[in-house]
């Protein structure tokens, strides 16, 4: 192995612009004596990085000619000032030669090899400021800016980007902001920002940082969005209130996850104290709700899958009693499968729910419930599902709800789902299906419209203008008007007497009279009879006399067991008494006469038919003796 060992000068030139002008230098220069090239780049590398400079700031340090002169730094040190004075140049190029009026400081570089022998070999520490000329000695070109000024001086004015700063940093230097976010700090925020940063003790700031740290998501946030989540993440968690790293955390990562339009609903949800980890939407846009405390218990994650499960129980709870708070497992099974199915009425009320802003802030009870006492085939017409649901959901208080909706949930009481009064109910009833359309309503239904219509008295002149369509219409319209003047009113009718017409009894004004069914020749029909037909509705019919009665002499009256006489007979009997005759002989002239026989009252012909009538007979006018 040879033991040669040569001088090698390196001259290292900054590596941009940029860095140039941050560092306040344009190059380095060092010399050694090594064996080979590759240790003294190495040496190289070590100088430049006791000086407090980054490899990566400099290019590849090249190899030049060392200049036969005095003025040349300390061996093994890295020096700037030296390339103030010289630069490559010569035939080759690669010689170092003297920049015209730049003065060499062979003194001070004397002195300082003197001092560096006696501290022991110490490399001194020179800084960008530092300079080989004299105390009297102007600063080079780049130490000044355009207009005159130090850049020493300017710089402790500048502002920071905050966008090159580090993770910690970016995030405190939003923090400290309270109006609006800044892309740069000046320096004695910067001074603040590295003071947080290192206070160990404030557990409100490292608990953020550490939060934040944990979320990938917020660091990927742009300076703007920074600034919002650290106002939002003061305002949630005021320094005043002790909260958990954990729940820290989960804010962080809520609000990383939400879509930005969702953010401001996050953190309103998060100031009202419901810890949600997402907002739900419903297909319109609508916030569909979840956030809020319900029976289901703090902690409880609601979402999709939990209302599927609420609305499979109120399905299931149609056919059995279940604990709604505290399913069985063969109930729960059975949840299961009618979630999985997905069929009617299971996926239109889940739907529906899904649908409706707010539909995810209702109770446990109240889903159950009103699923299970909807009308059977309602979900044919998802319209009227969405119907009944806005009448039948009350609820007020999704925490503690109304304890009959839980007694109807879960089956312990037969009474109704409780519903929305409204004034406009009567006016949206449907129309009975006997009833026509044109027919005029009942006056127990609809009060009879009095308001009379005439046609306007002020001229046409001074009317707005109107389409031909709308005067086609109110022409129509007052058409129909008088039409319906011409209607007789509809007379009310007893239901009472529509159900004996339909039994098929003879009701006065409802049924025909002139139907031959009705029609009878038997004028043998009591008097007492066609009385009641003609007896007013008002009228309570007589008491119905006793079929047989005593009299005072000792016999019993029977008379109320045969028909009363028609009014034909009760008209011959008072014409034979004025005649002189009896009723009962006047009656059997009669009969004779009509058949051309005397009979007698025992069914024989010929005379003294009086005495043997008698003798058959006990009976006379009703009478008999005991």
């Amino acid at each position: 192995m040879s033991e040669n060992k040569e001088d090698f000068a390196l001259h290292c030139l900054v590596k941009n612009e940029e860095a140039r002008k941050r560092l306040g230098i344009k190059a380095g220069f060092f010399w050694t004596t090594a064996k080979k090239l590759s240790v003294a780049i190495s040496r190289c590398i070590a100088a430049m990085d006791d000086k407090g400079y980054d490899e990566d700031d400099f290019k590849k340090p090249v190899r030049v000619n060392l200049p036969a002169i005095g003025d040349l730094p300390p061996e093994g040190v890295f020096d700037t000032e030296f390339c103030n004075r010289y630069e490559k140049g010569g035939e080759d190029g690669k010689t170092m030669m003297l920049i015209p009026g730049a003065v060499p400081a062979d003194q001070f570089h004397e002195q300082m090899a003197a001092d560096d022998d006696a501290s022991s070999d110490t490399a001194s520490m020179d800084t960008p400021a530092d300079s080989d000329n004299t105390a009297g000695d102007p600063l080079p070109a780049y130490a000044y800016n355009v207009n005159g000024e130090p850049m020493a001086d300017v710089e402790k004015s500048m502002f920071h980007p905050v966008a090159t700063l580090s993770e910690r940093h970016r995030i405190l230097s939003q923090f400290i902001l309270e109006d609006k976010f800044s892309h740069q700090i000046t320096p004695e925020q910067l001074a603040e920002v590295s003071r947080m940063e290192l206070e160990m003790s404030d557990n409100y700031i490292q608990d953020m940082l550490l939060a934040c740290h944990n979320v990938p998501g917020i660091q990927k946030l742009d300076t703007p969005g920074l600034w919002k989540f650290t106002d939002a993440f003061k305002r949630i968690f005021p320094r005043d209130k002790q909260r958990t790293l954990h729940m820290k955390i989960n804010f962080a990562q809520a609000y990383a996850d939400a879509h930005p339009i969702d953010r401001g609903l996050l953190v309103k949800e998060w100031q009202k104290g419901n810890r949600v980890s997402s907002i739900n939407r419903t297909p319109s846009g609508a916030n569909a709700g979840g956030g809020i405390l319900t029976d289901r218990g703090e902690g409880f994650v609601h979402d999709k899958a939990s209302l599927a499960r609420d609305v499979a129980m109120g399905v299931l709870a149609r056919s059995m009693d279940l604990d709604i708070y505290n399913l069985h497992q063969a109930h729960s099974k059975r949840v299961d499968e009618i979630v999985a199915d997905n069929k009617p009425p299971f996926d239109v009320f889940c739907k529906a729910f899904l649908n409706m802003p707010g539909g995810m802030d209702y109770s446990r009870a109240i889903v159950v419930a009103s699923v299970k006492e909807a009308p059977i085939g309602i979900e044919a017409i998802p319209a009227r599902v969405t119907e009944y649901l806005n009448r039948v959901l009350t609820e007020t208080d999704h925490a503690s709800p109304d304890p009959l909706i839980v007694d109807i949930a879960c089956g312990r009481t037969s009474q109704p789902m409780p519903v929305k009064g409204s004034a406009n109910d009567d006016e949206e009833k449907p129309q009975p299906a006997g009833e026509l359309a044109d027919e005029p309503a009942t006056p127990e239904a609809v009060e009879q419209d009095t308001t009379e219509h005439h046609p306007d008295p002020q001229p046409l002149e001074n009317e707005p203008p109107v389409s031909q369509t709308e005067a086609g219409y109110k022409k129509i319209l007052a058409e129909l008007h008088e039409a319906r003047k011409n209607i007789p009113p509809k007379n009310p009718v007893d239901v009472g007497k529509q159900l004996a017409a339909a039994r098929g009894e003879y009701v006065e004004g409802i049924s025909a009279p002139n139907d031959p069914k009705w029609v009878h020749n038997n004028y043998s029909a009591s008097n007492q009879g066609e009385k009641e037909e003609v007896v007013p509705e008002e009228k309570q019919p007589a008491a119905e006399p006793e079929a047989v009665t005593r009299n005072a002499d000792g016999t019993f009256d029977v008379s109320a067991l045969f028909s009363a006489p028609s009014n034909q007979t009760e008209k011959m009997e008072a014409r034979t008494e004025r005649d002189g005759e009896t009723p009962k002989e006047s009656n059997q002239q009669e009969t004779a006469g009509d058949t051309g026989q005397e009979i007698t009252t025992d069914g024989g012909s010929g005379t003294g038919g009086d005495e043997a009538g008698e003798a058959a007979d006990p009976v006379e006018n009703g009478n008999f003796t005991v």
